[in-house]
């Protein structure tokens, strides 16, 4: 009797707990969809401007922006991980995000298109900082913070300065008259606008389409009221620290290594004879690489530049960390071009930097006009894998975008895509499995090792150790296999040597090849 009781008593709160969520779920979506409203958010997207501190940090934008009945909220996501709480009206909001993301806050604003102050703390310098920023949030719809009223005017500026995104023109520049644009024959991640001030140049160089830079001319001073995203660089430059290790090439090609006291690459590691040499005799100075540079000895030597790839951005401590001591950052995008040309044409870019704009205009002339006469011969028809064998017996290959693979291509041979399906990859190498690589390039009728990665190769037999597979590769029996040379990519104004080579290579003729090594038997 107790335990029918009993199990009804449970039934019976069973159903009634059921009965109450039901209600309490009836009551809380009545209250969404048809009640006064005060729980409705509404999501929208809005551009976002920010101002003060160094002028180098940057919150993404466009936001999302929740409206509700009570106020306006904006969630800002940093350019760095390194931010822990922000300040705003006295009120403390803390980070967000998971830990290694950037950092996140969601935070209360009054009115569109309104400066508010707000303080953030950065851990990124040795002791935490708190900084006063000026954000500014443009309402839904209004893209670059333009209102109707202003739709006229130029979209390119506005009081916080040139807008980082696709800029299509040159941006006015306060005290500075725009003259030109210097039209590029192949570079797209960069380019170069002049502007005339008592008959003096001045070139403003935005790199991939976002991070603007003015150099002031020798002896002149940076125009008053410029833009606080437009950095100002003396040249040319005497005390450089450069990081990218591709960009010494150019550099010493112009002859403006006088201007590079610093490197991040040890003397050992240089494979370019005449940079190797300055390294050795401390004229350029080993001052650290990216991610743990030597900021004391920057700072000391009145460091006035630090060129880095993109690899730096793994490292975005260190970059606001060089810009809080003074020493801009650019962050060169070289590697990005889509073809050998584009790359090249960079040399234009450090010409102006180190003031041998003349060399440099001279040097890619005439590498121009070499390649466009290789590129303009028949194509081969040829096939050409490139690869390397690391120590657990997989196989690196080169990406069909990457700059070499395009090389070859310019050579008049056909790349032999080996990557896994990439598309819309930054990747410029993939790893695969030996069997893989036997699948897609036996057949190749010549094949590159690639001893940049690995160590170099000088026989067929060396190479057969690494894998029974490839004496079954139809370059292995022909003996069309080749090694290119450690330190290729530090020669990375060597384009149209490499191109020629490849040419001669795909005409079966190896002699005198200096970049290239034919596998002996």
């Amino acid at each position: 009797m107790n335990r029918t009781r009993t199990g009804q008593t449970a039934k019976t709160g069973r159903i009634t707990l059921t009965a109450l969520l039901i209600l309490l779920t009836i009551f809380f979506l009545s209250g969404c969809t048809q009640g006064s409203g005060k729980e409705k958010v509404k999501t929208v997207s809005c551009e976002v401007t920010m101002t003060g501190g160094s002028g180098r940090a940057s919150v993404e934008s466009p936001a999302s922006v929740m409206e509700e009945k009570e106020g306006k909220k904006v969630q800002l996501v940093w350019s760095s991980p390194y931010y822990d709480y922000m300040i705003v009206d006295g009120k403390k909001y803390q980070n967000e995000a998971e830990s290694g993301k950037n950092s996140t806050f969601t935070i209360p604003f009054e009115e569109y298109d309104k400066s508010f102050s707000v303080i953030g703390d950065t851990t990124a310098m040795s002791q935490p900082h708190e900084i006063q920023y000026q954000i500014t949030v443009h309402p839904p719809g209004q893209s670059e913070g333009k209102s109707k009223s202003n739709s006229s005017k130029s979209t390119e500026t506005s009081e916080t300065g040139v807008e980082r995104g696709n800029i299509t023109k040159a941006p006015p520049i306060p005290g500075l008259k725009h003259k030109s644009r210097v039209k590029l024959a192949a570079a797209k991640e960069f380019t170069m606008d002049r502007y005339e001030k008592e008959g003096k140049t001045y070139t403003l160089l935005i790199i991939g389409a976002k991070d603007l830079f003015l150099l002031i001319p020798e002896g002149e001073t940076t125009p008053k009221n410029l833009p606080k995203n437009i950095t100002p660089l003396e040249t040319p430059l005497k005390n450089s620290y450069v990081v990218s290790t591709s960009v010494m090439d150019p550099i010493r090609q112009v002859g403006g290594l006088s201007g590079v006291a610093y490197t991040g690459t040890k003397a050992a590691d240089w494979h370019v004879p005449g940079i190797s040499k300055r390294v050795k005799s401390g004229k350029i100075q080993y001052a650290g690489k990216y991610s743990a540079p030597d900021y004391e000895l920057l700072r000391s030597k009145d460091c006035d530049l630090a060129i880095e790839n993109t690899m730096i951005y793994h490292s975005p401590a260190v970059k606001e960390k060089l810009e809080s001591l003074g020493i801009p950052v650019m962050v060169e995008r070289s590697s990005y071009e889509k073809t050998p040309l584009g790359r090249l044409e960079w040399v234009k870019l450090f010409g102006a930097l180190y003031g041998k704009e003349q060399k440099a205009n001279d040097f890619f002339a005439g590498e121009k006009k070499r390649l466009e006469k290789i590129s303009a011969q028949k194509a081969s028809g040829k096939t050409v894998a490139v690869f390397a064998i690391n120590s657990s017996g997989g196989v690196t290959v080169r990406a069909s975008g990457d700059y070499l693979s395009a090389m070859i291509r310019s050579a008049g041979g056909k790349y032999i895509t080996a990557e896994p399906d990439s598309k819309g990859s930054a990747h410029s190498t993939w790893t695969i499995q030996m069997e893989d690589f036997y699948r897609i390039a036996k057949n190749a009728d010549i094949l590159i090792y690639n001893s940049t990665i690995e160590d170099p190769i000088r026989s067929l037999g060396d190479l057969k150790q690494k894998s029974g597979l490839l004496k079954k590769f139809k370059a292995v029996k022909s003996g069309q296999v080749y090694c290119l040379e450690p330190g290729f990519f530090q020669n990375s104004t060597r384009t149209g040597d490499f191109v020629e080579e490849m040419n001669q290579v795909l005409k079966g003729n190896s002699d005198k090849l200096k970049i290239l090594t034919k596998l002996k038997k």
